[in-house]
């Protein structure tokens, strides 16, 4: 839909460069090499300095494994009055040739710029508020709150709810850890296993977040739920996972989603007799 309104636009000024150049970038992106050669030297040839333009360049060069071409293109890009997004992608793109050059700490600062630029861009709309305090706030409050609570004693029946939940797996895992921590992969090799049903990064617990957790990251005191709520809680848990990944009666169901790691409390209250699968990775792998 992109490309036809670029394609509208220049059927009307054939001399747009900023159209060119943005259907040349989308042919870069999708490993169109010609094509987007083509189309941003037509927008150069107009504008030498347009910015998209030479971006799309720079990624055609990259992924033709020729970096000095890249970083040539960037490091003149960024010595224009070049600002905004277009700023931030260009230390990106020249991240990207010096580490196709293999020159890693360059490339790191080129990165760091890079992130530099894109909060001097949006530090307005991303810094935290009173209403809306940092990620890292929020699970802070989340763990000292549980402190606070102490030690809970291990699952009982009661716990468990008195009456058997419809629909609910025999057996059942949350697998967490951070985002690249292998959690996919590990997924994946326990969905080949017979009769276990997966579900990748589905909000399976979305009533969590709309009861449970409020935005500054507060709870209430998990441990004076009334069984009937948690109860019901459950029963909508099962629900969920059976309208999105069928039927898992029998079956041993594993729910991976690292983000629900913030969660551990309120699963822990929820599902006392779940398995806790939690990847760690050292992000630098």
């Amino acid at each position: 839909e992109a490309r036809t309104s670029y394609e509208q636009a220049l059927a009307l000024d054939p001399m747009l460069a900023p159209a060119l150049a943005k259907l040349a970038d989308g042919a870069a992106k999708n490993g169109d090499a010609r094509t987007g050669r083509d189309l941003a030297d037509r927008a150069l040839a107009i504008d030498p300095r347009e910015p998209t333009a030479l971006c799309a360049m720079a990624t055609i060069d990259i992924e033709g494994r020729d970096g000095i071409s890249a970083e040539a293109r960037m490091t003149a890009l960024l010595k224009t009055a070049v600002k905004g997004d277009d700023r931030t992608r260009a230390f990106t793109l020249l991240g990207d040739a010096l580490d196709r050059q293999d020159r890693p700490h360059e490339a790191f600062t080129a990165y760091t710029r890079a992130q530099r630029n894109f909060r001097s861009i949006y530090t307005k709309a991303l810094s935290p508020t009173a209403d809306r305090p940092s990620h890292r706030s929020f699970i802070e409050t989340i763990a000292q709150q549980v402190r606070d609570a102490g030690i809970r004693p291990r699952a009982t029946a009661e716990d468990q709810g008195s009456d058997p939940v419809a629909g609910a797996a025999t057996r059942h895992v949350f697998l967490l850890g951070y985002p690249r921590s292998g959690t996919t992969l590990v997924e994946n090799v326990l969905a080949s296993a017979p009769d276990v049903i997966a579900l990748e990064e589905r909000d399976t617990l979305v009533d969590t977040d709309e009861v449970l957790v409020a935005n500054d990251g507060t709870m209430p005191a998990l441990d004076t739920l009334e069984p009937a709520r948690l109860q019901a809680f459950r029963t909508a848990y099962w629900q969920r996972v059976t309208a999105m990944a069928g039927g898992v009666v029998g079956k041993t169901f594993v729910d991976m989603n690292p983000f629900n790691g913030i969660k551990l409390p309120i699963i822990a209250r929820r599902f006392p007799a779940v398995k806790n699968l939690i990847m760690r990775r050292d992000p630098r792998d």
